[in-house]
């Protein structure tokens, strides 16, 4: 054997695009960089928020308020439904999920979802659980461990209690009957036998008649 029969395996492989051999090659002169200027340089950078030299955008507008994605805490999530490869009776935490692909991060910790279903009982270690997750461990017949301290209910005031009514009376008690209870004023206004006005023994006079004498005169001379 020499050199003549040594031949190199046979691998596919992509030819790498040579620039700069004249400007028939359609890479050449510029070699792919355009014109003159900064983008036509070696090592140039921009920022997705770079305009030109302009003052951009972002840095125009107001900011205002609050932002809580610096602040904010990144679960890495598992559902119920991804618990059911796990062997039953065995002790699950972080750790297994990441081998097992279910998670590629722990990130700021592990929360488990109630998504899915799970029918054997394991012991899930965690550093949240959402309540229909907890419910369904426990349901399979599994146990919850949590890593973190369980975090505190919400401060809920309560509400005002109702103000109190005052009971009323029962329909007709505690009214006067008709006729009672009106003052001695009332019944000496009142109409009728008691407590109204004397009636007058002889009655009221009749009026006279328009233009003509009154009544009870004496009779005119010359009639």
């Amino acid at each position: 054997m020499n050199l003549s029969q040594a031949v190199a395996y046979p691998v596919e492989r992509r030819r790498r695009r040579r620039v700069g051999r004249g400007k028939g090659c359609g890479r050449g002169k510029t070699c792919g960089h355009g014109g003159k200027g900064q983008k036509g340089r070696s090592g140039v950078t921009f920022r997705g928020y770079f305009e030109g030299g302009t003052m951009p955008f972002v840095r125009r507008i107001p900011k205002r308020g609050f932002v809580n994605t610096r602040f904010r805490t990144n679960w890495a999530l598992v559902n119920c439904g991804d618990l059911a490869r796990f062997p039953a009776g065995s002790t699950v935490a972080p750790k297994d999920f990441l081998e097992a692909g279910l998670i590629s991060d722990v990130l700021d910790g592990v929360k488990i979802l109630g998504d899915g279903e799970l029918g054997v009982a394991l012991t899930v270690q965690a550093n949240r659980f959402s309540r229909s997750a907890e419910a369904r461990i426990l349901k399979a017949g599994g146990k919850v461990e949590w890593l973190t301290p369980k975090p505190k209910k919400a401060f809920v005031p309560k509400p005002p209690p109702p103000p109190v009514k005052e009971a009323r009376p029962a329909k007709g008690e505690g009214k006067p009957a008709k006729g009672e209870g009106k003052g001695a004023k009332g019944g000496e206004k009142g109409k009728g036998k008691e407590g109204g006005k004397p009636p007058s023994a002889e009655g009221k006079a009749p009026k006279p008649p328009k233009g003509g004498p009154p009544p009870g005169a004496p009779a005119s001379p010359k009639a």
